[in-house]
């Protein structure tokens, strides 16, 4: 049994349970109002016996349903008939009368239970539609909201909904670009860039593509367009809907990234970039250059890697805390190439912090100056 089948054996156990306890309910109040009738039946005329049950036939149609309705009616009918007919001092049942009471009163209680199921019925429609209105309206807000622009079309390109993104691209409201092709919204130049894409999504077949748009205040942005076919139940494709991102802040970053991407590789001095446990997570060419470490050497490894054995534990516990107090330490440091030659490096590290202020990543950028201490060593000899 899968969890929809279980969901659905319980539903309906519950509901069961929720029947058989009405039905006790109503025999016990049945029970009790027959027990009153019989102490006051020396005084009562024969015919209200009936107009006793009315009340009981309500209520079980309003709380019970159809099926609990309909047994009421016949368990009053039993009661009266084989129940009150030993204790009432007259004869019930004799009279032809009185069989025409009981069908009188199983065509109004089934007319009364009818109309109550109706009317029960009618109320748990307007409260769906309440519901499916109330959800279509929070759709609606929700898409409205959105500043990607969304919109659907019929398989003949008539808009069939925008929603109010539209308006900064097309200075135009959702009303008045529902019922416009898409050639008409978007102009000749545009819908003939996107025709290849419309002819595709109308076949079957979902579509995702990149765009310069000209909104309607000049500026050019970039966007990154998406179609999805909407198929009919026989699979035919009757239309299509579309959703347009602006990405132009993310084409910036991009680019920016590239270009840091690009003095990264082709800097002189060398770069390592350590997580906040000091694992070295990216290095450049010129690192490799200077030490003699491969790439895939130094990655996974801490900077301890080319020290030298020039300085104590004091001076690089003095480092470290300049750099978690200050957030920088610059300065001129011996280190050890892979080879094992010693170099003079001019390093400065900076501590990055995230957008909180936590530190988040170490820099280090050096170079090799080893060859100026020479010289500088020479002179003055």
């Amino acid at each position: 049994m899968n969890k929809q089948q279980e969901n659905g054996f319980l539903n309906n156990y519950s509901q069961t349970i929720k029947t058989i306890k009405l039905l006790a309910f109503i025999a016990l109040l049945m029970s009790l109002i027959a027990t009153t009738f019989l102490s006051l039946s020396q005084t009562l005329a024969e015919e209200l016996i009936w107009f006793v049950f009315y009340p009981i036939v309500v209520l079980a149609s309003i709380y019970g349903g159809v099926v609990t309705g309909f047994f009421v009616i016949l368990l009053s009918c039993i009661t009266i008939h084989f129940v009150l007919l030993q204790f009432l001092p007259f004869p019930f049942s004799a009279s032809h009368l009185n069989y025409t009471a009981t069908l009188i009163f199983i065509s109004l209680s089934s007319f009364i239970h009818y109309l109550l199921c109706v009317l029960k019925r009618m109320q748990s429609q307007v409260v769906s539609s309440q519901k499916s209105n109330q959800n279509e309206r929070l759709c609606h807000s929700i898409i409205n909201s959105m500043p990607n622009m969304v919109g659907y079309w019929d398989k003949n390109l008539y808009c069939l909904f925008a929603n109010e993104a539209y308006q900064e691209w097309f200075n135009k409201t959702p009303q008045q670009i529902i019922g416009m092709t898409f050639r008409e919204l978007a102009g000749e130049d545009l819908y003939q860039l996107n025709q290849e894409n419309i002819q595709a999504v109308l076949t079957g077949k979902p579509q995702r593509f990149e765009r310069v748009l000209t909104k309607v205040n000049g500026t050019e942005s970039s966007i990154i367009g998406q179609y999805i076919p909407h198929f009919a139940e026989d699979g035919s494709v009757v239309g299509f809907s579309s959703i347009a991102s602006e990405i132009t802040d993310l084409k910036e970053t991009q680019a920016q990234l590239k270009l840091a991407a690009y003095v990264f590789d082709n800097t002189i001095d060398g770069v390592l970039v350590t997580d906040l446990q000091g694992n070295i997570l990216s290095v450049n060419p010129a690192f490799v250059d200077i030490t003699g470490y491969s790439t895939h050497e130094a990655l996974g490894q801490t900077p301890r890697i080319l020290k030298s054995n020039r300085y104590s534990q004091d001076f690089y516990a003095y480092m470290w805390h300049q750099i978690q107090t200050t957030g920088k330490w610059n300065g001129e440091l011996w280190s050890r190439r892979k080879n094992g030659d010693e170099f003079l490096e001019r390093l400065s590290i900076r501590m990055v912090r995230d957008q909180d202020g936590n530190p988040l990543r170490y820099i280090s950028v050096f170079s090799d100056i080893t060859e100026l201490w020479r010289i500088n060593e020479h002179l003055k000899h």
